[in-house]
Parts: structure tokens; sequence; C-alpha cells
């Protein structure tokens, strides 16, 4: 198992939810670090971009297929989705000769 899951399944097991609301509780007893779905990226991105100065975010993610699919889902929303206010950048890792040359990233540029 990776070990940021294992540390954060371990945290939510010994985390006391009384001090939270009814649905709190229940949001965080249905929380599943292994399924973090691509909505908690786009909201915390828009998030930064309505509070926040302009600047980069690099967004790491598992895989080809996972960058592919956030960045499709980020243009579509209407606000990161504006050329004019936000750039996106796919990146692929590779390795080459045994250097490690770049993770599977995307790069969102944010300017107001």
């Amino acid at each position: 198992m990776n070990p940021i899951i294992s540390l954060a399944m371990d945290a939510l097991a010994n985390a006391d939810l009384r001090k939270y609301s009814g649905a709190g509780q229940f949001v965080l007893s249905q929380w599943n670090p292994e399924c973090l779905g691509f909505e908690l990226t786009e909201a915390l991105l828009c998030h930064i971009y309505k509070n926040e100065r302009e600047g980069a975010v690099p967004v790491f993610m598992t895989g080809w297929e996972d960058i592919t699919t956030l960045n499709n889902c980020l243009k579509s929303n209407p606000l990161l989705g504006n050329p004019n206010k936000v750039r996106l950048l796919a990146r692929h890792g590779a390795v080459e000769h045994n250097v490690f040359i770049a993770g599977d990233i995307l790069h969102v540029w944010i300017w107001n």
C-alpha cells in the first residue's frame, strides 16, 4: 500500500470524530483515501483561483491517463477552462539513460 494512503487511513482510524457535526462525521466515515476524485482537485484549484494571488500550481498525478482525465475536466470548467486566465500544461514522466527526467504532472498557471 502507498505509504501516504496508509498514514491517512491510520490518522482517520485514530481520529476522534465526535467534535464534528453528524454530517461531518458521516462524510469522514465515508472518505476513502485510495479514491480521491478529480472533483476535489478541481475544487481546490477553483479555490486557489478565486482566493489566492496568481502563480503556478503543480499537480502531481499517478499516470498519464489521470493527467489527461484531469486536464480534460479542467478544460471544461467555466473558470479553469478560460485560456485567457489559466494555462494548462500536461507533462508525462520519462526515464532516459537511467536518469529520472520528470514526474507525471499537470502545471496550472493562473493569472488575474
